[in-house]
Order: C-alpha cells, then structure tokens, then sequence
C-alpha cells in the first residue's frame, strides 16, 4: 500500500485536482471500499493527509521524494 500511495503522490505534481480526487477515488476504490463506507473515509482522509504532507514538505525544502533529490542534486 505504502508503494501505492508513494506513486499516487509522484504522480500527484502532474495532475490537476480533479485528476487527483479521481485517482485517490479510483485508488480507495481498489482496495474495495466505496464511498460512505468508514474504509473509505479513512483511505481518503489518510490520502488527503498524505497530499498535504507531500505539500507541505516541498512547500519547505523537506522533500525525501522526487524533489528534494533534484533539489539536492542541484546543490
């Protein structure tokens, strides 16, 4: 799930937000849950979460992922 949710955030910076709330619908979707069902919320409260930390880490130069390494690569 953690490489699923890594690549859903990769991915994220190219997409636009209805393209993400699509893909975090379609990825909740796949593990089975659907919409109004306490699985879901979590899986998307828990996406959100994942979202905003990725911002947020970014947003400050904090970046493990994609961008913090080309930041680094840079330096």
């Amino acid at each position: 799930m953690k490489r699923a949710i890594f690549l859903a955030l990769l991915l994220a910076g190219c997409q636009t937000t209805e393209e993400r709330l699509a893909a975090d619908d379609a990825q909740c979707r796949s593990y089975g849950a659907k919409p109004g069902d306490q699985a879901y919320i979590a899986c998307r409260m828990n996406l959100d979460t994942n979202h905003a930390n990725v911002k947020a880490s970014e947003r400050f130069g904090n970046s493990g992922g994609l961008v913090g390494a080309i930041q680094r690569a840079k330096e």
